[in-house]
C-alpha cells in the first residue's frame, strides 16, 4: 500500500526537509541537482529516488523564499525536470555539420535542442531538475511549448469526448 505525502507533511518529516534543503543547496551552487546526487549528498543514498514525491519536493523548493531570484525576470526559480545526461560534465555528440563524434558540455548543447534534456514524454525519466530564472532560457521556453502541447492535446480530447456524447445523447 503507497502512501501519498502531501506538501504538509512533507514539511514536517525530516528526511525530506534533509533532501529539500541539500537540494536547495546544490542548486543554488550548480543550477541544477540530480536526485542521486542530493540524495547522496543528504547521507540518504540508502532510498531509491523513486520512492520520493518528487513532485512534492519540486513544489516545496520553488515556493520556499530563498529560490526567489537575485537576477532573472521570472518571480521565482523554474525546477525544469531534465534527463540524467543534462547533468554529466560532457557528453558525446555529432552534430549534423560535424564528421566526428566530440565531447560538448550538455548546458551549452542545450541552448540548441532543448527538448533532448526535457525529461517529459516518450519515456523519458527525470534524473534532476534545472533551476531557471529567465523567461528567455531555451530550456523554459521548451518547456513551456511542451506543457502549452499536452494541454491542447487534453482540450482536444475533451471536445471529442463531448460530442460522442451530446452525438450520442441525440439519438
Amino acid at each position: 500500500m503507497s502512501v501519498r505525502i502531501t506538501a504538509k507533511r512533507a514539511k514536517k518529516s525530516p528526511i525530506y526537509k534533509s533532501i529539500i534543503e541539500m537540494a536547495i543547496k546544490i542548486g543554488q551552487r550548480k543550477k541544477l541537482f540530480s536526485k542521486k546526487e542530493v540524495l547522496k549528498a543528504a547521507k540518504l543514498d540508502v532510498l531509491d529516488p523513486e520512492t520520493l514525491s518528487w513532485n512534492i519536493i519540486r513544489q516545496i523548493i520553488e515556493e520556499d523564499p530563498r529560490m526567489i531570484p537575485e537576477e532573472g525576470d521570472l518571480p521565482s526559480t523554474q525546477l525544469i525536470p531534465i534527463v540524467e545526461i543534462y547533468t554529466k560534465q560532457t557528453i558525446p555528440y555529432k552534430g549534423d555539420d560535424d564528421t566526428e563524434e566530440h565531447d560538448v558540455n550538455p548546458r551549452v548543447l542545450a541552448l540548441k535542442i532543448p527538448r533532448k534534456f526535457i525529461a517529459t514524454g516518450g519515456g523519458k525519466t527525470t534524473a534532476g531538475y534545472a533551476l531557471i530564472t529567465e523567461s528567455t532560457s531555451p530550456l523554459f521556453i521548451a518547456y513551456l511549448d511542451i506543457k502549452k502541447a499536452k494541454a491542447d492535446g487534453t482540450m482536444k480530447a475533451h471536445d471529442k469526448t463531448l460530442k460522442i456524447g451530446q452525438l450520442a445523447h441525440c439519438h
